[in-house]
């Protein structure tokens, strides 16, 4: 980049008095404002109003929650709820077996077994059908 150690050494100078660098352009901050300031309104579009919609229906749907309603926890286990305080839920999970969970704990209400296995034989039709589709057209 420096062919020279004198031109590195006058780069560095000017800098340092508060010149503008040597090849560079001599703008001032709104150039060098613009980049972050676009990237902090994309960051917040992508990822920070997406986050805030789904913490905001999570906390409604814990709040619909009430006593004999199927859910499933953040770990995965399924059971029905016995009974609530204000911070936490008890669970059956079996007959006679009860953990109590956080609330934050609960991840969303439990499908229905025949729902969820007819979303399941779809969403297996479509992916035969596809594949079928598929060898049909590379062996065209």
């Amino acid at each position: 980049m420096f062919v020279h150690s004198q031109h590195l050494a006058a780069a560095l100078i000017a800098q340092a008095e508060g010149g503008a660098p040597i090849g560079g352009c001599a703008g001032g901050g709104t150039e060098s404002l613009f980049l972050p300031v676009v990237m902090m309104a994309i960051l917040y579009v992508v990822w920070i109003l997406p986050a805030r919609k789904e913490r905001k229906s999570h906390g409604a749907m814990l709040e619909a929650l009430k006593r004999n309603d199927e859910v499933v926890t953040s770990s995965g286990i399924f059971g029905t709820i016995t009974d609530m305080t204000d911070k936490t839920f008890t669970i059956e999970i079996a007959k006679n077996v009860k953990i109590k969970v956080l609330r934050s704990a609960v991840a969303r209400r439990a499908a229905e077994p025949a729902k969820a296995e007819s979303a399941d034989a779809k969403s297996e039709t479509k992916s035969d059908s596809k594949d079928t589709k598929d060898t049909k057209e590379s062996n065209s």
